[in-house]
């Protein structure tokens, strides 16, 4: 495949990122603004999970690893620590962008969208760093 011949060999490895939404609770138990899912530590690499954590931290949103959601079927087979591919699933608790009757509401979705695409500027710098350093 001409995608991973030239990640190969540029030493960079590909992140599938597979985005969905989660409703407020599981099983009565509040779910935080995030969960972040790699298959308990399989599809992403713990530097990866490391630069999530830190980003998140910066930010005024609650997240979690791997519960309830530990990733999919896209996220299992598309993202392995030994492969130059990895994945991670990302599910956005639907209370912060619905309000009343479950209306969804534009400002806040657009605030989501930039705080995942601030979280992917730092994985593309971070994977920049590595290729720089190589």
């Amino acid at each position: 495949d001409k995608l991973a011949a030239l990640l190969g060999s540029c030493g960079a490895d590909g992140l599938l990122i597979d985005i969905h939404s989660m409703p407020d609770r599981s099983g009565g138990k509040p779910l935080p603004d995030f969960v972040f899912g790699d298959d308990f530590g399989i599809t992403l690499p713990a530097h990866k999970r490391t630069l999530i954590e830190g980003y998140m931290a910066q930010t005024s949103h609650s997240y979690g690893w791997n519960y309830p959601y530990s990733g999919g079927y896209i996220t299992k087979t598309y993202g392995a620590l030994q492969s130059p591919y990895h994945s991670l699933q990302i599910e956005v608790n639907r209370r912060l962008y619905t309000g009343a009757n479950n209306q969804i509401s534009r400002p806040a979705l657009s605030a989501i969208a930039e705080m995942l695409g601030g979280l992917l500027a730092k994985l593309e710098d971070s994977k920049k760093a590595v290729i720089a350093a190589q």
